[in-house]
């Protein structure tokens, strides 16, 4: 049986666990989780689903859990909504949740996708190689300035004007952890307002540019309840 952390954040909190306590009847046990005790649940909670009947108004709140949850963990992450709209099915999804619902999607059905998940991870954990080759030339990282590119395995990347000047920092200091609020003054040159999602959103970007695994970067580290740093 998997365990569910229930991270709730709607004002209808009856309907909410009659929902979840039509999705756990035979695979699943829920258990509600309240935002100050997502570091205490990670380590035996199997999928997080993060549920909120307030449409677009908690997009930053449900990003911050979003990415504590996923500095630190490797469970799914659902966000189900009242309703989603473009933009931020596309933000979530950029910081590494597994999918978006609404709540017109019955629980059985959310059942049966949960648990296909769930299967798929296992089955890819079991196949997953003991040991992860890291290329010998990954010291070999240059930065070129005038192009506003990275050489990486004799491969030059254009950045973005953010993606470099991200990684520029990072560059300065390598090994080093730099906090959200570091990067973040850095690069937009503004007062920090804990907008950790634009700092990973820009960082998913650089990860899809310069790494072979996003899913186990070897460059760009997360360095837990910190931020990120450049491991070369």
């Amino acid at each position: 049986m998997y365990t569910i952390g229930v991270i709730d954040l709607s004002e209808s909190q009856g309907e909410v666990s009659e929902y979840i306590n039509n999705l756990c009847k035979k695979h699943f046990k829920a258990v509600m989780i309240g935002e100050s005790d997502i570091a205490d649940a990670q380590g035996h909670t199997d999928i997080f689903l993060i549920k909120d009947d307030k449409a677009t108004q908690n997009i930053s709140k449900i990003c911050e859990l979003i990415i504590e949850i996923r500095n630190s963990s490797d469970a799914l992450i659902w966000v189900c909504q009242k309703s989603h709209d473009k933009v931020s099915r596309l933000v979530y999804l950029q910081l590494g949740v597994d999918g978006n619902i609404d709540e017109s999607c019955p629980p059985e059905e959310l059942e049966l996708v949960l648990l296909n998940a769930m299967k798929r991870k296992n089955k890819d954990i079991e196949d997953e190689p003991q040991k992860v080759d890291v290329p010998k030339d990954k010291k070999m990282f240059e930065m070129n300035e005038a192009n506003m590119s990275v050489l990486i395995e004799g491969k030059e990347i254009e950045l973005t004007k953010r993606e470099f000047c991200m990684i520029h920092l990072l560059s300065s200091n390598p090994k080093t952890a730099f906090s959200y609020e570091e990067i973040y003054q850095s690069v937009w040159n503004e007062a920090y307002n804990n907008q950790k999602y634009k700092v990973a959103n820009v960082i998913f970007r650089l990860r899809e540019k310069i790494e072979k695994n996003t899913e186990k970067p070897i460059y760009i580290r997360t360095v837990r309840s910190r931020g990120y740093m450049l491991d070369v």
